[in-house]
């Protein structure tokens, strides 16, 4: 918030680098969305789960040092989810969480459980677990007539399933991932500059996230 009030005063631009709101897989979830393939949203639910890596174990990663990371792996990784949904869906105004570390391999946490909810009524919730035997990186949708399903780290396909006077259908949609990963926010942040477009990850954007991530921990 500082850094917000500090560019306020000025009046000069800053952005995030939370690029996932400029990649076309979560471009094509957010118009599928607006199309109304899956109705109206009810809930969302994240599920993350992977083994602990050696260098963790050892201590020897900067996401195990709460000084530098700002808490432990969750912080790092979760971070871009709930920016994601907050790009999807909007502001999350309520947070309730419990959080605890089962493996004991180093100091901050490795197992969360977190529910939140939107402020258009939209419900949340997500499991995170970094020392699980086996690894899953999904995001799903709830709709009154379908869900959607995609991966927020990996490139998998984004999974569609309707219910409709058809049937039930299920589609795999492949979207292709930029050689540049970061290219297509960056260019959204130029074409800002050059007043051609607006960049969709703002410091006010990543406030909102950041006070998630605050309220998950208890700081607020």
């Amino acid at each position: 918030m500082e850094i917000v009030k500090a560019f306020e005063k000025t009046g000069a631009k800053a952005f995030t680098a939370y690029y996932r709101r400029r990649l076309p897989r979560f471009l094509k979830v957010s118009e599928l969305l607006e199309q109304g393939a899956i109705g109206e949203v009810r809930f969302v639910h994240i599920s993350y789960y992977r083994p602990a890596y050696e260098n963790e174990k050892a201590g020897k990663d900067w996401h195990i040092e709460p000084d530098i990371s700002g808490g432990g792996i969750f912080m790092d990784i979760a971070v871009h989810q709930l920016d994601i949904l907050d790009f999807l869906f909007g502001r999350i105004n309520e947070v309730k969480s419990l959080f605890t570390n089962q493996a004991h391999y180093y100091k901050p946490e490795d197992m969360l459980n977190v529910c939140f909810s939107f402020e258009n009524g939209i419900q949340g919730s997500g499991d995170w677990c970094f020392a699980a035997g086996t690894e899953k990186d999904v995001i799903e949708i709830i709709g009154s007539k379908g869900r959607i399903s995609f991966e927020c780290f990996g490139t998998g396909a984004i999974i569609h399933e309707n219910i409709s006077e058809n049937g039930f259908t299920v589609r795999e949609l492949p979207v292709e991932t930029p050689e540049h990963i970061q290219q297509n926010l960056i260019q959204s942040i130029v074409d800002e500059l050059n007043g051609e477009d607006i960049c969709p990850s703002t410091l006010y954007t990543a406030a909102r996230t950041a006070w998630v991530c605050d309220k998950i921990y208890g700081k607020m």
